[in-house]
């Protein structure tokens, strides 16, 4: 069924440049003695955006770049066709992907879904929203959180932030109006991110007008090549670091919303809300 909810999702998005288009798929029994299906998508050959900064690098533009493009999709997916909001759910680089005609496009809509729907964990840790850590549905504002953190890691040479309910403002970051955004949409409080993806996308847009094609290119991931230092070797090195900081922001978010908020919590009903909370968590954190 989640393959088949990929499937329409993709289809009634088809066509649109900042997505990544669907053509067919094929789903196949599973031979004697084994249950179920294999099911095989067919997409458009893209380049994943992590390969492409590795042979071309990056500059203040590539990061602007690839934040337009996923904004636009996201503002497709959000506003839908025939009132049909979609929901990404998992936003992140590694979703991100480079064409041959020179366009950033979103792709992976297996954790999607539509706004009748609702959803509740899955996805990548650390691109998840403080809200979504705390137990609540993913929604429009927690894909925005997830782009904010996707351009934070461009422009902090592909590393994963060490905190998480707050965050020092990466070296490449050399221009104010695009910090402002990036922390704009990494707000605790959904409240206070923009009021929209289609604002997100404005914003970007006319920044990019102002920044030149080719600024100061670096390439991090080059380096590491160099170095032989594995991203998984990164990420495995500080993955107990990022648990402690997940919980971190679990537990900010929490103090913000008195309504959620463990260390208040006086009746049976609530002290079973809060338990509900902090277990739905803790899997998130697994």
């Amino acid at each position: 069924n989640q393959c088949l909810g990929e499937i329409s999702i993709m289809q009634s998005v088809q066509g649109e440049s900042t997505l990544v288009n669907y053509q067919d798929y094929q789903a196949y029994r599973r031979g004697e003695g084994q249950i179920g299906w294999d099911i095989l998508i067919r997409m458009e050959l893209l380049t994943p955006v992590k390969e492409h900064i590795r042979e071309n690098g990056m500059s203040l533009g590539t990061v602007l770049d690839v934040g337009v493009s996923m904004a636009t999709a996201l503002s497709l997916c959000h506003h839908g066709r025939e009132g049909r909001q979609i929901i990404h759910g998992d936003v992140k680089l590694e979703n991100c992907y480079f064409s041959r005609d020179n366009v950033y496009k979103l792709g992976d809509f297996g954790l999607s879904f539509t706004g009748e729907q609702a959803a509740v964990g899955g996805g990548t840790r650390v691109y998840l929203a403080p809200e979504c850590m705390a137990g609540q549905t993913k929604s429009a504002y927690s894909d925005q959180y997830a782009l904010g953190m996707s351009m934070y890691v461009l422009l902090n040479d592909m590393h994963l932030p060490e905190g998480m309910s707050s965050f020092p403002r990466p070296q490449r970051c050399t221009n104010s109006k695009l910090w402002q955004i990036i922390s704009r949409m990494l707000q605790q409080d959904p409240a206070d991110r923009f009021g929209d993806m289609q604002e997100v996308l404005e914003t970007l847009k006319a920044l990019r007008l102002t920044v030149a094609e080719r600024t100061t290119v670096w390439n991090p991931l080059a380096r590491r090549q160099e170095d032989e230092t594995p991203l998984s070797a990164v990420s495995t090195r500080t993955d107990y670091m990022q648990k402690q900081a997940l919980e971190e922001r679990k537990e900010g978010y929490l103090a913000g919303r008195p309504d959620l908020n463990a260390g208040k919590t006086e009746t049976v009903e609530e002290k079973k809300e809060d338990t509900k909370i902090s277990r739905v968590s803790d899997d998130l954190l697994q």
